[in-house]
């Protein structure tokens, strides 16, 4: 088995022999470290109004729901669009 990060560095540098610059946005909820990652997912979380540290204790679909809301408001703001 091929752990996640080592995924993220196979992805990346498959998209980028390609020509194309990747960015790589952690949303993972487990309860392994974020490293390695363009975008933490602390930095995800924080986007959606809640520290990582506080989104600890919460169930694992109340992280997915917090995680989703983060990656879209991340992905809003590297786009340039509002709302």
């Amino acid at each position: 088995m091929i752990p996640n990060t080592e995924k993220s560095v196979i992805c990346v540098e498959l998209i980028e022999a390609q020509g194309v610059k990747a960015l790589v946005i952690d949303v993972a909820t487990g309860p392994d470290p974020s490293k390695g990652y363009d975008i933490s997912r602390e930095e995800v979380a924080e986007s959606a109004g809640v520290s990582w540290q506080d989104m600890e204790s919460k169930s694992k679909g109340e992280k997915i729901s917090f995680i989703d809301r983060g990656r879209a408001i991340c992905g809003k703001n590297l786009s340039g669009k509002k709302g």
